[in-house]
């Protein structure tokens, strides 16, 4: 359940390709599952793991709130941003140059010697590159409150357009598998992140809160992390580190490694 509906439709493609049917409604129904699972379960483990080892936030409280109170006032100065039909589609032509780049990449690896590669990976790579690239010629201006605007749009209308293609009539005879393989995943992610995880991290109380955010994006999504430790923080105090750490991974670093293993197993078995 790793990378959760977005992973489960773009590796499901491609298993698709292969004959296999139905790949991306078990992938969307089994993501969909596993973030219920990742947002019931992240903050009731790591609330026990606070509580029964009486553990304590290290940062100071009053200046926590300060600080918060200043990004608060600079989120809501940077939300705002001047947005007009030519700028929406400057920044959406470039989304699409990309897009359109890495699908090309995609099909040029499968045609020259077989090996799939699935469009979200190459279409990651090619907007790094184009980012990196920019900020070094800084040929075009790019706004990243509108990247965000339309990273939101086209996230509630992929989710939407998934969730309308899973049949679950279909998926029936199945239902007892994808469950089976859920409740695994679960157990497994709990067990290694208290007995673990918690332990090499070293018993603290920021170790606690990175633990509810691995469990939730470990069976959800990077929002179920957040919210698991956003909710966790409000009500025993601040954790800079978990904050700072679990997004970064779960968002970016994760991919270095989940990308080539999910690759490696598709071509293996296919």
């Amino acid at each position: 359940m790793e990378g959760g509906h977005g992973y489960a439709a773009a590796f499901g493609q491609t298993i698709e390709s292969f004959g296999v049917e139905n790949a991306i409604s078990f992938g969307v129904t089994a993501a969909t599952l596993g973030l219920i699972f990742g947002g019931i379960l992240g903050g009731p483990v790591g609330k026990l793991l606070i509580e029964r080892h009486n553990l304590k936030p290290n940062v100071d409280l009053n200046t926590n709130r300060r600080s918060s109170n200043k990004n608060k006032s600079t989120v809501k100065k940077d939300i705002s941003f001047n947005l007009n039909p030519l700028v929406f589609m400057e920044h959406l032509m470039i989304i699409l140059l990309c897009i359109n780049t890495g699908d090309l990449i995609s099909k040029l690896a499968f045609k020259l010697n077989g090996f799939v590669l699935p469009i979200v990976v190459t279409c990651m790579f090619i907007a790094v590159i184009f980012r990196n690239v920019n900020d070094r010629v800084k040929y075009f201006k790019i706004d990243f409150n509108i990247i965000t605007f339309i990273g939101d749009i086209s996230l509630g209308l992929f989710l939407t357009i998934s969730l309308m293609n899973i049949d679950l009539y279909k998926l029936s005879s199945l239902l007892p598998l994808i469950l089976f393989m859920v409740i695994c995943q679960v157990i497994f992610i709990i067990v290694y992140g208290v007995f673990i995880c918690f332990k090499v991290l070293g018993k603290t109380f920021d170790a606690a809160v990175i633990i509810s955010g691995l469990i939730g994006h470990g069976i959800g999504a990077t929002p179920n992390a957040m919210s698991n430790m956003v909710t966790l923080t409000d009500k025993y105090g601040p954790s800079p580190k978990a904050l700072l750490v679990v997004p970064m991974v779960s968002s970016f670093l994760l991919d270095i490694v989940s990308v080539p293993c999910i690759l490696f197993f598709i071509n293996i078995f296919s």
